[in-house]
């Protein structure tokens, strides 16, 4: 069993070497599918990451007109606190709000320009939640015939606009990931199809020959399923390579463009190291076993 086993793993690997130019052609498509499909998970995985960061650190300001009494605003920041999961809500007096004008990183010259007398910032109620479904409801409560003529903005809008475009980005590299993944992975399938038929085609006589002797089927086709389980294996190892290779400039990039929010793309792979190893293993596997066996089936009767 062993030995006839090994005889098969054998004619594959000398199929494979004898197919020079033609085996590497097979493995670098198929690691071209690979790695296409594994940029484009990573890709997706930075875009939704970012997006729920930058959702988390959004909070909701209202900006209240001056002739509100305070009373008013402190009956919604109560009803805020006792109607809703929130993670805090923070009123911003006129003074907090001049004081925090103060500590702000510009020129003394432009800090001047407010002073205890002449104070136009407005009172806020700043709300943080990390659920936007609650912040929607603040929102819609503010905007109501309620507090109509009284809070004249709500930052949240503004912020959700954002939220939601960073979602409608990830959607669309998600969606264009997966039809690439998909043309290139029928390529790949094609070329290792054309690869077998070829070897299958230069071998035909020695075939016929092994067929005459009394060689079992599985003897003759089996090392051909060999050949092509070594293109999808050798561009597996290839897609590693290349792919944690480029992860220090892929996190120095996601660093230097997107600095607004923490994000950690290299220890996040390595986090999910076998998850996205598997993947490869699987999509390449399934490309060459199953282009190889439709190739044996139609050329090997």
């Amino acid at each position: 069993m062993f030995i006839h086993l090994f005889r098969i793993v054998k004619l594959g690997f000398t199929n494979f070497i004898r197919n020079g130019s033609l085996s590497i052609a097979a493995i670098l498509m198929t690691t071209l599918t690979l790695l296409v499909v594994t940029t484009f998970m990573i890709i997706n995985y930075a875009v939704k990451t970012t997006a729920n960061a930058v959702q988390e650190k959004i909070d909701m300001k209202a900006y209240f007109l001056d002739n509100v009494p305070e009373e008013d605003i402190r009956d919604l920041e109560f009803k805020i606190k006792s109607k809703f999961d929130v993670a805090s809500v923070s009123y911003i007096s006129k003074q907090d709000a001049l004081d925090r004008w103060q500590t702000r990183s510009i020129n003394q010259r432009t800090k001047d320009l407010i002073t205890q007398e002449n104070n136009p910032l407005p009172r806020t109620l700043e709300i943080r939640s990390a659920d936007p479904k609650v912040l929607n409801e603040i929102t819609q409560i503010m905007q109501s015939k309620t507090y109509q003529g009284k809070i004249y903005r709500i930052s949240y809008p503004e912020n959700q606009t954002i939220i939601e475009k960073m979602s409608k980005i990830a959607n669309f590299v998600e969606l264009s990931g997966l039809i690439l993944g998909i043309i290139f992975a029928a390529v790949s399938a094609i070329v290792i199809f054309n690869t077998i038929r070829l070897t299958i085609f230069s071998r035909k006589e020695e075939i016929e020959i092994m067929e005459l002797v009394g060689a079992s089927g599985s003897f003759v086709r089996l090392p051909f399923i060999v050949e092509a389980l070594l293109y999808g294996i050798l561009a597996v190892f290839l897609t590693i390579i290349i792919t944690f290779s480029g992860l220090k400039l892929v996190q120095s990039a996601a660093i230097l463009n997107l600095d607004f929010v923490w994000l950690d793309i290299k220890s996040q792979i390595y986090s999910n190291f076998w998850q996205i190893i598997l993947a490869q293993i699987f999509i390449g596997i399934v490309i060459s076993i199953a282009s190889s066996w439709l190739s044996v089936k139609k050329y090997l009767k």
